[in-house]
């Protein structure tokens, strides 16, 4: 995956926009706008992102070992 400059801009100004709303404070979302939710659980969030991205792996980490686990234990 390549990344342009523009990529990393966007990233930051999305980043720059989250860090003014570190808590609920009633208004829209910085980062996107929308009404339903705050920059801290924002889709467009990079941090956001790349949290989910983290948890996302541990758990396909887990699911690989606990798959490794069992067919060890079938014998395969």
């Amino acid at each position: 995956m390549k990344f342009t400059k523009a990529d990393y801009d966007r990233a930051l100004a999305d980043l720059s926009l989250a860090a003014t709303q570190l808590a609920p404070d009633g208004r829209n979302c910085a980062v996107c706008g929308d009404t339903d939710h705050q920059a801290f659980e924002c889709h467009q969030n990079p941090l956001v992102l790349a949290r989910r991205y983290e948890e996302l792996k541990e758990k396909a980490d887990e699911l690989h070992d606990s798959l490794h686990r069992v067919m060890g234990e079938l014998g395969r």
